[in-house]
């Protein structure tokens, strides 16, 4: 079925285990690559598009690890939770 995508294996891990880079691909082609940041609770901090910048996303906890905030957009150079909206 040449319509389905399917994850680049392995994906690269941190030492917690947690995904910090995955490619989805369709046959030679990648689709879709992201790169992850978490913080010291494993909740996802940012998902970085590297194919679409202004769909990338961040990610704001409360105390409680609760998820409070969620933003899409071109990530700010250098700021893991600042965004930069495009004008278009």
């Amino acid at each position: 079925m040449g319509g389905l995508y399917s994850p680049t294996s392995p994906c690269l891990a941190s030492d917690t285990g947690r995904i910090v880079d995955q490619k989805w691909h369709q046959g030679g082609t990648v689709k879709d690559r992201y790169g992850y940041a978490y913080d010291a609770n494993s909740n996802r901090k940012r998902r970085e598009n590297a194919l679409a910048a202004d769909r990338s996303e961040v990610y704001n906890y409360d105390m409680l690890d609760r998820l409070t905030a969620f933003d899409r957009g071109t990530l700010n150079a250098g700021r893991g939770s600042g965004r930069s909206r495009g004008s278009g």
